[in-house]
């Protein structure tokens, strides 16, 4: 995760590399939640879907921001995988990343 100060505003990117091994024919995705200062709910993301075409190890490039300007303070990151492309499950959070 790396933070900005963009226009007096918090700016949370994530970048990164998806990754997806032993998961044949299974689609994953990144997922990050958005908190402003006092844990107030402000707006949820996902990365592009990707389809692991075997069980091989597969990765793909991530970089989510914010489509516009919040007072971001926090934010949750998972990944998610789903069996059919539309119904996903979060397999691995971070928990809640604070700006320091």
């Amino acid at each position: 995760m790396q933070w900005s100060v963009t226009g007096g505003y918090y700016t949370p990117r994530l970048v990164g590399t998806l990754h997806l091994k032993d998961a044949g024919n299974e689609w994953g995705r990144m997922h990050i939640e958005y908190f402003d200062g006092s844990g107030g709910y402000l707006y949820t993301a996902h990365s592009n879907e990707h389809q692991a075409p075997d069980n091989g190890h597969h990765a793909w490039s991530v970089n989510l921001s914010p489509p516009t300007p919040m007072q971001i303070v926090q934010v949750k990151v998972c990944t998610e995988i789903s069996s059919n492309g539309s119904s996903y499950s979060q397999v691995d959070c971070t928990g809640k990343l604070l700006m320091n």
